[in-house]
């Protein structure tokens, strides 16, 4: 089975079932690919709006498909553990010296999954 032959051209947008595609031949027993270029593109990007209860709730439901009262249960667990900024609240506006980011990534360089990303942030 030669597989799949899919490319992702220059300039073309995300394909999800070309990628679907991609992930389900490399699956398969004895799959092999070969990359053929490699370009690194550095990007700079705004930090995200932060989001009052309201908005968590139904990102959390959306996104994650989550009750709403799982949804604060997260964000509480998250907060109690200092990755974010208290989940109850109404504004959007936070200080950006209140939350030492870098200590916080530190502490996450050493994780399996995400420590490398961590490390690079």
């Amino acid at each position: 089975d030669k597989g799949s032959n899919e490319r992702l051209e220059e300039g073309a947008s995300f394909n999800k079932a070309a990628a679907q595609n991609v992930a389900d031949q490399a699956s398969k027993p004895n799959a092999y690919a070969t990359v053929v270029n490699v370009e690194n593109v550095s990007e700079t990007m705004r930090a995200p709006q932060g989001l009052n209860t309201v908005a968590l709730l139904a990102a959390g439901s959306k996104a994650m498909g989550m009750s709403p009262k799982k949804v604060m249960q997260v964000a509480e667990k998250l907060y109690s553990s200092g990755l974010l900024s208290y989940p109850r609240t109404e504004t959007t506006r936070y200080d950006p010296k209140g939350f030492d980011v870098r200590s916080v990534l530190r502490e996450h360089t050493s994780h399996p999954q995400w420590g490398p990303t961590a490390a690079y942030l």
